[in-house]
């Protein structure tokens, strides 16, 4: 059995076989689901979900593309191989490449706002409570104004 592996856009490799593609099939659909039922806590979360399905969606194209290029390009019964057709699956794998690097930068992106936002409201409760134990009197709602910014 041949071993295949693809290369990310981050250049990590991973290997292609029959235990990734199903496992990413099921986290696509836990996706899909979490997106369809609505249950964000912000639009960042909507976002970040949002990226993470287009991601999937994408690079599970390019695996299953790459898994079957032998397959397509055999010529029926004759023993030969279809280097047009081969060419043509590789410039659809090209795009999706494309459409996985783009989702990936989302991704990033987004993780990276959802860090520096939990980052700020963690300095502003800190500060908060430092105002606090000088002395200065804070209502609860003024602490959580603070922490929403």
């Amino acid at each position: 059995m041949d071993c295949l592996y693809m290369v990310h856009p981050n250049n990590v490799l991973t290997q292609v076989d029959s235990l990734t593609i199903p496992s990413l099939e099921r986290r696509r659909d836990a996706l899909k689901e979490c997106i369809t039922s609505d249950t964000f806590e912000d639009e960042l979360d909507r976002r970040l979900k949002t990226s993470e399905l287009k991601y999937i969606d994408a690079y599970l194209r390019v695996m299953k593309k790459v898994l079957s290029i032998g397959e397509k390009c055999q010529v029926d019964g004759c023993g030969e191989y279809d280097y047009d057709r081969e060419n043509e699956i590789l410039d659809e794998i090209s795009d999706d490449m494309a459409e996985l690097k783009t989702a990936e930068r989302e991704v990033c992106q987004c993780k990276s706002e959802c860090s520096s936002r939990k980052s700020s409201t963690v300095h502003l409760e800190n500060a908060a409570t430092a105002t606090t134990a000088a002395g200065v009197a804070t209502t609860p709602s003024a602490t959580a104004k603070t922490t929403l910014i």
